[in-house]
């Protein structure tokens, strides 16, 4: 199959004489016949896979620099090669209709992302409980948020900012199958160290892919709908958390006793190591659109006036983006420290139960994913995000606070439903924190992900609360991190200019 002929190419060609066989010039000066030929084939695979320029689009390294009347053009005649590398429209211009490809394409990363790091976690936690015991355990938890704490503003922000979302994925999964193809000697040899340091490898991965994902969903399309968006992607990765979980908890991994048990997982470890290059590879030839900095500027210059009303002398939207950080940073630690401590809880309010610890974890997840959806549509219906993220953040600390005082069956109920509290938290902070960061929306984006690192510390701080006062008053912990987490809605309820800038209108983006 020849190349895609350039405009001037082509008609140069239909002034040649019928018996003379047409040729295609690309802007890099390679040659190709208008037949199917199997070198002009073989040319136009090796562009496509080294991703050579093409004569109407910039190289992917200038994702900030389009001019604004590029856009992709599908001829009638287009060959599946040739979609390949092709360009779509970009990300900020595009409508609801035409962000569903965008979208349904990322969301299915987020199902797989979650499928991946729900196996891995189960395997993880397992393993460090059986050789390491419980501090240890903590402290590789630890060592994995480390990696969020550090990599997303630094190396994330970077790689988004100079190369483009593409270039996030593959970089993000490929450091996440690094750190997976580790934890194999870690186990194997036993290694505290090496664990560390995967755990860690693992984090700074996941930071780059968080970044990135989080941010792509939330600007692909129309910005009312953002906060709708996110929730349901991150509903569609508790899916997948929840079926490789299953099969983690119930299948490959029900129980590790002994070293040996580990040495026989060493292969689960390499299949997910596989599984995230593969993963890497198919983004890396996906078309997906991209959000240069002219398109983000004129995003926020939309709603400038109300973007930039001053608070306290400072414009509206920087406030709005500082205490969505500081909200991020605490609900990660009161969702940590709740999970981290989860199983221990049980033991001291309900000893026996016909449910383990493994059945629980799975209803919470359940629970977890299923609201996110149902807060997604609740959102897509016109329900203000910001009502309903104040109305989660208080249940979040009533439900906590009922555990604290409760014991058995009622105890364990409310522990359930705290999952269902904390489930849409965080897709909600992430959305409506960018809204009006404008041309800052990828710096936003990866220090909201590094708000994720709190969990350094917040699962050794629960642990260390928990020796010395015991369960479940421990939890005054996480009580005190939903707390200080719920000061973000508050602001945004009560402050006028704060509510004026997130509150969402009609057909907000660049046309």
């Amino acid at each position: 199959m020849g190349l895609i002929r350039s405009t001037e190419d082509g008609r140069r060609a239909s002034s040649r004489s019928s018996d003379e066989k047409p040729t295609s010039q690309t802007k890099d000066g390679n040659e190709g016949t208008g037949t199917t030929s199997g070198p002009a084939t073989t040319d136009e695979m090796m562009k496509i896979l080294t991703r050579g320029s093409s004569s109407r689009l910039p190289p992917l390294k200038e994702v900030n620099k389009y001019p604004a009347d590029i856009e992709a053009e599908y001829p009638r005649d287009i060959k599946l090669l040739n979609y390949l590398n092709l360009r779509p429209r970009r990300l900020v211009r595009l409508n609801s209709k035409q962000s569903i490809p965008a979208n349904v394409l990322v969301t299915i990363v987020f199902f797989l992302w979650g499928f991946a790091y729900g196996f891995l976690n189960v395997l993880n936690e397992n393993v460090a409980l059986s050789i390491y015991g419980s501090w240890r355990t903590r402290a590789l938890s630890g060592a994995y948020f480390l990696g969020y704490l550090v990599v997303p503003c630094t190396i994330g922000r970077y790689i988004l900012r100079r190369f483009g979302f593409t270039a996030g994925f593959t970089s993000g999964l490929y450091i996440f199958a690094l750190g997976t193809l580790l934890i194999w000697p870690s186990t194997v040899l036993l290694s505290f160290a090496i664990s560390m340091v995967a755990n860690a490898v693992i984090g700074s991965g996941l930071g780059i892919i968080e970044t990135t994902a989080n941010l792509f969903i939330a600007m692909c399309g129309p910005l009312e709908y953002a906060e709708a968006r996110l929730c349901a992607a991150q509903g569609c990765q508790g899916i997948g958390s929840l079926l490789s979980r299953l099969i983690a908890g119930y299948v490959v991994a029900p129980e590790v006793n002994n070293p040996q048990d580990i040495i026989n997982l060493q292969w689960a470890y390499l299949a997910i190591c596989f599984y995230d290059v593969v993963l890497a590879i198919a983004f890396y030839y996906l078309p997906l659109p991209e959000a240069p900095d002219d398109d983000m500027r004129q995003l926020g210059e939309r709603r400038s006036e109300e973007n930039n009303a001053p608070v306290l002398g400072i414009p509206v939207f920087l406030v709005t983006l500082i205490l969505g950080v500081w909200s991020q940073f605490f609900y990660i630690g009161a969702q940590e420290t709740f999970v981290s401590g989860f199983h221990n809880f049980r033991r001291q309010v309900m000893p026996t139960t016909k449910l383990t610890d493994l059945d629980l974890d799975n209803i919470g997840t359940t629970a977890f994913a299923v609201c996110r959806f149902a807060v997604a549509v609740l959102q897509w219906k016109g329900f203000k995000p910001r009502y309903v993220l104040l109305i989660f953040y208080l249940g979040s600390v009533i439900v906590f606070a009922v555990c604290m005082n409760t014991s058995g069956t009622t105890s364990i109920v409310f522990a359930l439903l705290s999952w269902l509290t904390l489930a849409p938290i965080f897709p909600i902070i992430f959305a409506i924190s960018l809204r009006g960061t404008g041309v800052h929306a990828k710096t936003a984006a990866a220090f909201l992900a590094t708000a994720v690192g709190s969990g350094t510390f917040s699962a050794l701080l629960q642990h260390a609360v928990e020796l010395s006062i015991g369960n479940p008053t421990a939890y005054v912990v996480t009580v005190a991190f939903a707390s200080a987490g719920a000061i973000f809605p508050l602001y945004m309820n009560i402050v006028p200019a704060a509510r004026r800038q997130v509150d969402p209108i009609n057909d907000e983006y660049v046309h």
